[in-house]
């Protein structure tokens, strides 16, 4: 069984208001990652994850601000998402 890792969160994690609506601005990452991940949850506890680690957490934080104006809501609808140019990404 592999080790369990810990995750390290970021002093920019925060709450947003888009369309209304309370969104959660997650940005961590765990001790053997380069780059720092970015979750998006609204109050239906639905997740958007966007592919790949940000080199910084400004980075993650400046990319959430960016999706939530261009999709709205709209993000946390299956299937209703467009590609997002991602901003600052080490892959």
């Amino acid at each position: 069984m592999g080790d369990i890792l810990e995750l390290i969160g970021s002093d920019l994690d925060c709450k947003v208001i888009c369309e209304g609506k309370i969104i959660q601005v997650r940005i961590y990452k765990t001790e053997e990652d380069e780059g720092w991940t970015l979750e998006l949850e609204d109050t239906n506890d639905t997740s958007f994850l966007p592919d790949g680690q940000y080199e910084t957490e400004p980075d993650a934080l400046a990319d959430a601000i960016l999706i939530l104006k261009d999709q709205g809501l709209a993000l946390f609808n299956e299937g209703v998402v467009d590609e997002v140019p991602p901003k600052g990404k080490l892959n």
